[in-house]
């Protein structure tokens, strides 16, 4: 498979939707970095592996967090938006029969348990304008929880899903190490 998570970079608050996280409460941050494959030669099943990737993500952070999804919002088509995994999928477009255009994944994610706002994900695409490795070519998914008990059951909960899928586990870095890389 091309897309794997090969960083998770903690620290920092560089989210695109920044408004609705400031107001959220939410403290605590982890981003998982999906590195996209080679899309020189545009292959549509790969494309829609690489969405499902991103799905199973957001669906394993929610289960790590005993949270519903309420909220999925787009990425390729902003104003459509769904509140399950399910029905995302259900709506979202076919693959580009032109050539690689942004994936259909969620631009923003959030999740309530007992009815208590339990973590943000918020897509922060570099895609979209380039950027230092390792982001070009990549979307980083920001996740906003409560606080570092969160933290660590979605990074355990991730590094399963890693193994489950048979992908390269995560590799653990700061914000900072990541800028100097």
């Amino acid at each position: 498979m091309s897309g794997v998570f090969p960083y998770v970079v903690t620290g920092g608050r560089d989210a695109m939707r920044l408004d609705i996280v400031s107001s959220s409460g939410l403290e605590t941050r982890v981003a998982f970095v999906l590195m996209l494959g080679d899309h020189s030669e545009f292959d549509r099943d790969v494309h829609r592996a690489e969405e499902n990737l991103v799905l199973d993500l957001v669906q394993t952070v929610a289960t790590a967090l005993d949270a519903d999804i309420t909220r999925l919002e787009d990425l390729g088509t902003p104003t459509r938006v769904s509140s399950s995994i399910e029905e995302f999928r259900q709506n979202r477009l076919p693959p580009w029969e032109d050539g690689p255009g942004p994936l259909h994944v969620p631009a923003l994610v959030t999740m309530a348990s007992n009815g208590t706002l339990a973590g943000i994900i918020v897509c922060e695409g570099w895609f979209n304008v380039g950027g230092p490795w390792p982001y070009h070519d990549s979307y980083t998914y920001a996740t906003y929880l409560r606080d570092e008990a969160a933290r660590q059951r979605v990074l355990s909960a991730v590094a399963g899903m890693c193994n489950r899928l048979a992908i390269s586990e995560p590799e653990l870095v700061s914000l900072e190490e990541a800028w100097e890389s």
